[in-house]
């Protein structure tokens, strides 16, 4: 965006299709917060709301699609002044009265009965025991996590049209997972079926991570080293070693490795014990982003050199018939 920031979310996430079943809801809230468990390494909380709760509310009033939508995101944004400034110029009455309440009915159960306090009938009483009932039914299984009732929360009044959850890990001021039920979104598809679900934000969950678990580089096996011309040779031996269960790299650096290799070998200016010691630790780790503590030189077939982390020994082989010849160096 314009702003330097990514315009694109990585999300993943379930559906669960075909069912409005108080059981669907549960399900999918159960893996949610699986979820959550599994990408904190300390605390995560989960949030419930019922976005029909509102939607009852505010079909009460006296006011077109316009002005819902003003309230509702009044509400949604929790600008108490803003909300009330434009509730009173609808109208004082009970219903006005329950929508500025309802930014703040968030918390623990007690919220229940402060709702039901401010606005009661039929519809209203039926939402507020359904979502009491989930909220008692998730306590059992949230373990350490913390479960909160939120009745303001009332984003996306055309895509919801019941159960809204929401998820946050600790370090992370926005949520990381968001959801709920959604029986009339696929019928815009052409298949008119009840479903619910959640997605779950992948770059948040991964800036989380990275605050909390340093990054350690990956210590690998296999170093393997190809001469130009012997690209395709490394790759076979790489793909070898890895269904050995190897860790493999291969060099990027390879090239200039193996000329250097060459010329000093060439020149005849060192011994081979001078040579390869000149050579290594070739390239340096960091320059890889991998760590090699122990280097052995396991062949050098047509071009193509494999180092092995085997001992504290270098060992070279050569094969080139008769002026094939081995030599062990000391590390």
């Amino acid at each position: 965006s314009l702003k330097g920031k990514s315009a694109q979310v990585v999300q993943t996430g379930i559906e669960l299709i075909g069912s409005s079943s108080k059981m669907a809801d549960l399900e999918v809230i159960s893996i949610a917060i699986e979820v959550l468990a599994s990408c904190s390494s300390s605390s995560f909380s989960l949030e419930i709301g019922d976005i029909r709760f509102f939607n009852e509310l505010v079909n009460k009033l006296d006011a077109n699609d316009i002005q819902k939508e003003i309230i509702r995101n009044y509400i949604e944004t929790k600008n108490y002044p803003a909300l009330n400034d434009y509730l009173d110029s609808i109208g004082k009455n009970e219903i006005t009265h329950a929508l500025k309440r309802l930014p703040r009915l968030f918390g623990g159960e007690e919220v229940f009965e402060k709702a039901s306090k401010l606005f009661s009938d039929e519809k209203i009483d039926t939402i507020l025991a359904n979502l009491k009932d989930l909220y008692n039914h998730i306590s059992q299984i949230i373990g350490n996590g913390n479960l909160t009732v939120d009745l303001g929360m009332v984003n996306r009044t055309d895509y919801y049209t019941g159960i809204i959850i929401k998820g946050y890990l600790e370090g992370y001021g926005e949520e990381v997972l968001s959801g709920g039920r959604y029986d009339k979104l696929i019928a815009d598809f052409g298949y008119d079926v009840p479903a619910t679900g959640f997605a779950v934000n992948v770059d948040a969950v991964t800036k989380v991570e990275m605050k909390h678990n340093s990054a350690e580089a990956s210590v690998v096996d296999t170093i393997v080293f190809a001469e130009t011309g012997y690209e395709m040779q490394a790759l076979k031996i790489s793909c070898d070693l890895r269904k050995e269960n190897k860790k493999v790299e291969i060099s990027l650096k390879c090239g200039i490795m193996m000329r250097k290799r060459n010329e000093l070998k060439r020149r005849g200016e060192l011994s081979w014990k001078r040579q390869w010691k000149k050579l290594l630790p070739w390239p340096k780790p960091e320059d890889l982003f991998i760590q090699v503590q122990r280097f052995t030189v396991v062949s050098q077939i047509h071009g193509t050199m494999v180092i092995s982390e085997l001992n504290s020994r270098t060992m070279l082989r050569e094969h080139g018939g008769r002026n094939s010849s081995r030599r062990t160096l000391t590390m």
